[in-house]
C-alpha cells in the first residue's frame, strides 16, 4: 500500500480508520482498516449534499474523508506536540475540516492519522503545528 492513493475516513463502528483504494483492481472498494496512517498531500473533503442528509436525517453519514498518498502504516503513534485536526458536520459549525484553534484546513504536506491517545475510540489528523495551508494545493 505504500506508495499509493487512498481514500481515508474514520469508521465509527469499526474505530479505525477505513482505507478505499482509489486505483488498481481494487478502486472503490475498502481494501484495509488500520489504527494509525500517514498520508502525505492531503486534501481534506466534505460533501455538501452528504453533511446536509446528515442533518436532514439527524445521525452520523460518512460524508467527509481526506485523500492522500501513503507514506506509512504505524502500530505506534506519537501525537505529542503536533496539532489536532477534526470535522463537526454540526448544523452551527462550518463544512470544514479544521485545526483546534478554528482554523480551516483544506490541504496538508504530511498527516497522522491517528486515535486519540485518551480517547481511542475517537481519531483525528494528527499536523505538526504549521504544517497545512488554507488555500489548498494542487493535489
Amino acid at each position: 500500500m505504500k506508495g499509493e492513493r487512498m481514500k481515508v475516513h474514520w469508521n465509527l463502528h469499526e474505530h479505525a480508520w477505513t482505507l478505499t483504494a482509489l486505483s488498481g483492481p481494487d478502486k472503490g472498494h475498502v481494501v484495509a482498516y488500520v489504527d494509525n496512517i500517514t498520508l502525505s498531500n492531503v486534501t481534506f473533503k466534505v460533501s455538501e449534499a452528504g453533511r446536509r442528509r446528515s442533518l436532514r436525517l439527524g445521525h452520523r453519514t460518512v460524508h467527509a474523508h481526506v485523500v492522500g498518498i501513503v507514506v506509512s502504516i504505524d502500530d505506534q503513534a506519537d501525537v505529542h506536540g503536533m496539532t489536532k485536526i477534526t470535522y463537526n458536520p454540526a448544523a452551527d459549525r462550518a463544512p470544514t475540516f479544521e485545526t483546534s484553534d478554528g482554523s480551516p484546513v483544506h490541504w496538508a504536506p504530511l498527516v497522522l492519522f491517528a486515535r486519540d491517545p485518551r480517547k481511542p475510540e475517537h481519531g483525528y489528523g494528527w499536523i505538526t503545528s504549521g504544517c497545512n495551508d488554507t488555500e489548498g494545493a494542487d493535489g
